[in-house]
């Protein structure tokens, strides 16, 4: 998968690659994970960092769209036994941008290596540590987007 040629220099200046590579690394107790979530202790977990995710029940993932004029910026949020997935979609005016499909997606594009890993919690303080440099990673996106989209 490619990411948009828009995107890159915006992920390379927030370092996006090694923050989610270093993530994936700190967290990967894939024997000793976390396997039966209790779904009420991660929505609060997730309410609790003041973002408006909703949970798509029939699809399984927390979903939250913001607009960051003109960008449109959806973030999914999967979280599965212990396993948890960031994916990212980014349209401008209405036009959808690649973004490698998926977190690791973009990072395989950025490395040119393909890399799969993703980060993998033992329990909800893992969980809430995961969820806030994912957090923290993506308010340094949008910063970073809307700071490019004023110098264009």
């Amino acid at each position: 998968m490619t990411v948009s040629s828009l995107l890159v220099p915006v992920l390379n200046t927030i370092n996006f690659t090694d923050r989610f590579i270093n993530l994936s690394k700190d967290y990967n107790a894939f024997e000793d994970r976390l396997v039966d979530d209790d779904f009420d202790i991660v929505q609060n977990i997730i309410q609790s960092f003041g973002y408006k995710f909703k949970f798509k029940k029939t699809e399984n993932f927390f979903k939250l769209v913001e607009t960051v004029n003109p960008y449109k910026i959806q973030f999914n949020v999967v979280i599965q036994r212990g396993n948890i997935e960031f994916i990212w979609g980014i349209e401008k005016n209405a036009e959808r941008l690649k973004m490698g499909g998926s977190i690791c997606g973009a990072i395989g594009f950025l490395t040119e290596q393909n890399f799969t890993s993703k980060p993998i919690y033992r329990n909800y303080e893992d969980l809430r540590e995961i969820l806030k440099e994912a957090f923290s990673i993506y308010e340094d996106f949008k910063m970073e987007l809307y700071k490019q989209e004023k110098t264009v």
